[in-house]
């Protein structure tokens, strides 16, 4: 497996817009230098695993590593959770995640024309754009990049073998 993605059975990405919205006006949740690939004008939550204390959030977390590992065949446990906001306008540098977690995702919270996330294999690249409710899933060895985007909303999420 290199990449899959995938239509989520579940429309979540609303519940997820609502608390984007909830973090970006709250100064204590910005991003930090870990999300450094991010260009400055992006917004990124910190890890907000353990952050929120609501059934549905765990639910739904649940199920989006449920579907982690029935791609991977293997148990997981989260590393981080963070949303991410191109509102302001900005793009993902190249980078993989294999220092720190197996496997990643990406949920698309909304449609967007710009915004593409390239994933950069050997002498190919692959170029997925984002689509509400689509899930994309890749080994964490996979070097991954964001185009220039003014409107695109993002879950991301890195995991590993248990």
């Amino acid at each position: 497996l290199m990449h899959i993605v995938l239509e989520c059975e579940r429309d979540i990405t609303e519940y997820f817009e609502q608390w984007l919205k909830y973090f970006m006006v709250r100064s204590e949740f910005y991003r930090d230098e870990t999300y450094s690939s991010l260009s400055e004008d992006c917004f990124a939550t910190v890890n907000i695993l353990g952050v929120v204390k609501d059934p549905v959030f765990d639910e739904y977390i649940a199920y989006l590593k449920d579907i982690v590992e029935a791609v991977s065949s293997k148990k997981m446990i989260y590393h981080y959770l963070h949303l991410v906001s191109y509102d302001a306008g900005g793009y993902m540098s190249r980078h993989s995640h294999d220092h720190n977690e197996d496997f990643s995702f990406i949920l698309y919270l909304n449609d967007c024309k710009d915004g593409v996330t390239v994933l950069h294999y050997d002498d190919t690249e692959e170029h997925i754009l984002p689509k509400r409710n689509k899930i994309l899933v890749f080994t964490s060895d996979t070097e991954h990049s964001a185009k220039f985007s003014d409107s695109k909303k993002i879950l991301v999420g890195g995991l590993k073998l248990q």
